[in-house]
């Protein structure tokens, strides 16, 4: 394990994928999804053996660009037979091709086991000689920076940020983010008190790290804990210096999550305090990271500049166009470098919650904001019931519900902008998520404000509230415990908004108030064909247009025109492509239905900044080196750790795709004599824009980064994401339009998928059981009949869907499933004849339910077994015949 992760370190191959406990753990669950890292740590390690041994190979005039050419595997059977090795060496390089070609055969974990023990043999040879004292990896986040340390301190916005980094860090689902946990403690304290038990091991994991590097020791392997129960765990944490304080809130949140199991009713200010001492514990470990953080900066050491006597002013030289930007240097005795400016990362900037002047702006509603508005079907809705507000004698209360993010904060600024006459009469509260109160909480701010609306009072004034579902979650709850707005607890009942699948608005329990509610309106619209975001399509389209009132634009051609030239601009130019705008949204869309993304207008607006702007160009705008790593279609996959949304688009990679395409332009890309040439062929003059970093890349032979580039810049260049994707989304179309020929298919393929879900020795017959070891398997007769979800299927009309859910309630006789993309996409597979994987399996838990719901209702209705002999095949029928004598009749197959 020492010798993997010192080789791991030492080749700068990213710690955490390529680290010994990750791969082991991923062979023992998903050995598939682990051979690509696998045959990267060859690879390397291949190119270490040539460099070492190739001049004494038996093909020592062999050119190293035809070694570079050919497979990882096929380079290893080069390295065993033809070089010159130690017999432990050769041997150990022959069983590890053997291993490898009996997996590629097989498919057994154990041969992946096989080779991982032969690599490390293998490693030791090539290892760098470290004769300075062990150093220790610590497993960091990124942290976004903040000056203060204190715990108390820390704000929640700030903490959101570094969640999201530590979900991103420990791969963990994006619904663990802290508003999804913190909104479960009020309506769902099982689901809860689940989240918290997931991000506990990997917050206490990460807590030993900083620990320890505070101590400078060595930090405990993750699978030294994954076996214990957290109790343990957080004892282990004990010998690192883990704070008292910390400590004790640790042990009162596992001490909770223990009596949940058994008490499923505990009292709401124990489940209170526990969320807040879980918090206290992410709080104590920000702290710790901002510390470390700290640390770093202080450690630097202060580079002195050195004083140059100029007599002149030294004019900028021409550079190559492939090389880095020209340092200028000022007429001055002081070596400081002269900097421009870039307009458009200034500009750029609007587009993250953080900026200033930020497109999406609670309080002002200036031009910037106007020129980005989107008219949206809510926005509609909500004048008209503002219009319906200014008629009636009587004061009307309006919600204007969704998620944080959405737009609602936005919405009411253009309303009050652009029909004051509407508003004049309302008092408009904006966040119902804070308090404007020292001294009141959110939710007794919240009381106060909608008095008049209590029972038996009256209202003197309109009101009209932006609000999270979560924080009107929360009112309902406290004011059921305290017994008061029983009409206004009624009306929110009846109207049922707390379910997703509610398209209920109104009431009569309550005439006077109106719900609008974000969360019911889709950010995209289901077609036949595809599914499209006008909203993503428009916000883009405003921000790419070449047309003088685009500042973006403006300032984009302004910096170009004076030779201010970074990634980030030529970025953007590609971003003006119709194709790659069209594409990217489409992935945006497929993450949302695989991969349940949640994406608001906020977040999707600093998803288009992190496509645009590299990392360290954000850091610091005089960056302006042009890598291949910082294009756009690199930024879109390869940058899982910068947000949930790329974390997403990382899942999806075209690199991670098994496709002929795909083979075949890493092949011409490795043995083209002109690179460039086929750059130029495959992709036309829009390759021009990544002209500098691609000619750079060729200069510096790096040729496998220049085929992953294309690779994904030809998936942002194509018609879709994924086949499969669109034969779902027609099925979804056709199950909510009624449209039985199409249905008739999708049936056609789920009964195919039942009689192979567990295998089937006859027509019509299916297996109990899937263990394949049995000297004998048993298998029932079915009959299956398509049923459907009578409620939803066919009750939608257009061309064009907009409020749906994107599921299909479909099965057989009375046993439906919630077909979901994920579950589709794994059935597929199975249909394909693909052997699932624990993950996988796990994924489709759901069907398998279903499975045996149908096997046992067929055998309560057909008397009928057979009996599979699995060594021979012979098979034969047992029945009880309702009319005889006899017990059983046995009939051979």
């Amino acid at each position: 394990m020492e010798i993997w992760n010192q080789f791991v370190k030492q080749n700068e191959l990213t710690s955490f994928t390529y680290n010994y406990d990750f791969v082991t753990e991923k062979i023992a669950s998903d050995a598939s999804a682990i051979v690509p890292i696998i045959e990267d740590v060859l690879e390397k390690m291949a190119f270490l053996y040539w460099d070492k041994y190739h001049e004494m190979a038996d093909i020592a005039y062999w050119p190293y660009k035809e070694f570079k050419a050919v497979e990882s595997l096929d380079k290893w059977r080069v390295i065993s037979k033809k070089f010159v090795l130690s017999t432990d060496l050769k041997e150990s390089a022959q069983r590890m091709v053997m291993a490898f070609d009996d997996y590629n055969e097989m498919a057994k974990s154990s041969d992946i086991l096989a080779i991982v023990k032969e690599a490390e043999q293998l490693m030791e040879d090539v290892l760098k000689k470290d004769t300075k004292e062990e150093a220790f990896e610590y497993d960091f986040i990124k942290t976004p920076p903040f000056h203060v340390v204190e715990i108390q301190k820390i704000s929640e916005r700030q903490l959101n940020k570094f969640w999201c980094e530590f979900l991103v860090h420990h791969e963990l689902e994006a619904e663990l983010d802290l508003e999804n946990v913190k909104s479960k403690m009020s309506y769902n304290t099982s689901a809860l008190f689940n989240s918290i038990s997931k991000l506990l091991r990997p917050l206490a994991f990460t807590k030993m790290h900083y620990l320890a590097a505070k101590q400078q020791v060595k930090p405990l392997a993750f699978s030294e804990l994954q076996s214990k129960a957290l109790k343990e765990v957080w004892a282990e944490l004990d010998a690192f210096g883990l704070p008292t304080k910390d400590k004790a809130m640790a042990h009162q949140v596992i001490q909770t999550l223990e009596m949940q199991v058994t008490n499923k009713n505990l009292p709401k200010p124990l489940v209170q305090s526990t969320f807040n001492n879980f918090v206290y514990l992410f709080k104590s470990l920000y702290a710790d990271a901002l510390e470390m953080l700290d640390d770093a900066v202080e450690e630097e050491p202060v580079q002195q500049e050195s004083v140059v006597e100029i007599e002149q002013p030294v004019e900028v030289a021409v550079v190559n166009d492939i090389k880095e930007e020209p340092i200028i240097v000022a007429p001055t005795t002081v070596g400081v470098s002269k900097k421009r400016v870039s307009k458009f990362l200034q500009q750029s900037k609007v587009l993250l919650t953080s900026a200033p002047d930020a497109v999406v702006h609670a309080d002002r509603f200036g031009s910037l904001q106007s020129y980005m508005h989107v008219k949206r079907p809510i926005e509609e809705k909500l004048v008209q019931t503002l219009q319906h507000a200014k008629q009636q004698q009587e004061p009307q209360l309006i919600l204007l519900c969704g998620s944080a993010g959405d737009g609602k904060s936005h919405l009411l600024a253009y309303v009050k902008e652009t029909y004051p006459e509407l508003v004049e009469d309302f008092i408009i509260h904006n966040d119902a998520t804070v308090s404007k109160s020292r001294t009141k909480s959110n939710l007794e701010t919240l009381e106060q404000l909608l008095e008049g609306f209590n029972d038996g009072q009256t209202a003197q004034k309109n009101i009209l509230i932006a609000i999270n579902l979560g924080v009107l979650h929360n009112f309902y709850t406290y004011e059921k415990e305290k017994q008061q707005f029983a009409t206004f607890r009624r009306f929110i009942e009846d109207i049922n908004i707390f379910d997703q699948t509610s398209t209920t608005n109104e009431s009569s329990v309550m005439p006077s108030c109106h719900v609008l509610d974000f969360s019911q309106e889709k950010n995209y619209e289901l077609t036949k064909q595809r599914v499209e975001s006008n909203l993503f399509k428009e916000i883009l389209t405003k921000i790419v247009a070449p047309i003088e009132t685009n500042v973006f634009y403006k300032a984009w051609k302004e910096d170009m025109d004076n030779g201010i030239v970074t990634a980030a601009h030529l970025n953007y130019e590609l971003l003006q492509n119709e194709r790659v705008q069209q594409q990217i949204i489409q992935y945006l869309v497929y993450g949302i239905f695989k991969d349940k993304l949640f994406i608001s207008t906020r977040t999707y607006n600093e998803f288009i900044f992190s496509l645009i702007v590299p990392v360290e160009q954000e850091q610091d705008e005089q960056r302006t080196a042009i890598d291949l790593a910082n294009t756009l279609p690199n930024l879109m996959f390869a940058h899982p750790k910068r947000s949930t949304t790329l974390a997403t688009m990382s899942n999806n990679d075209p690199l991670k795709e098994k496709s002929a395409a795909k083979d075949e332009f890493i092949t011409n890309v490795l043995l083209s004599l002109d690179v460039y040439g086929y750059f130029q062929e495959k992709f036309g003059d829009m390759i021009t824009v990544f002209e500098k970093p691609i000619k750079k890349a060729i200069l510096e032979k790096k040729f496998v980064e220049l085929a992953q580039f294309g690779i994904r810049l030809q998936k942002l260049m194509s018609d879709e994401v994924s086949t499969l994707f669109n034969s779902y989304v027609s099925y979804l179309y056709s199950y909510l339009t009624g449209d039985e020929e199409t249905m008739g298919e999708l049936f056609e393929q789920l009964e195919q998928i039942v009689f192979k879900w567990r295998g089937s020795p006859e027509d019509n017959f299916i297996y109990l059981n899937n263990d394949l070891n049995r000297e004998f398997r048993t298998a029932i007769p079915v009959s299956l009949e398509p049923a459907v979800n009578e409620n939803f299927y066919g009750q939608m009309q257009g061309e064009t869907l907009t409020r749906f859910v994107p599921t299909m309630k479909l099965g057989f006789d009375e046993y439906f499933i919630d077909l979901d993309y994920r579950l589709y996409e794994i059935l597929s597979s199975v249909r394909q004849g693909h052997r699932l994987n624990n993950l996988e399996v796990s994924h489709a838990m759901q069907f398998e339910e279903f499975y045996n719901a149908i096997t046992k209702k067929s055998q309560l209705s057909d008397n009928r077994l057979m009996i599979v002999n699995t060594s021979n095949r012979e098979k034969m029928v047992i029945s009880k015949p309702k009319f005889s004598k006899s017990k059983y009749e046995v009939k051979k197959v």
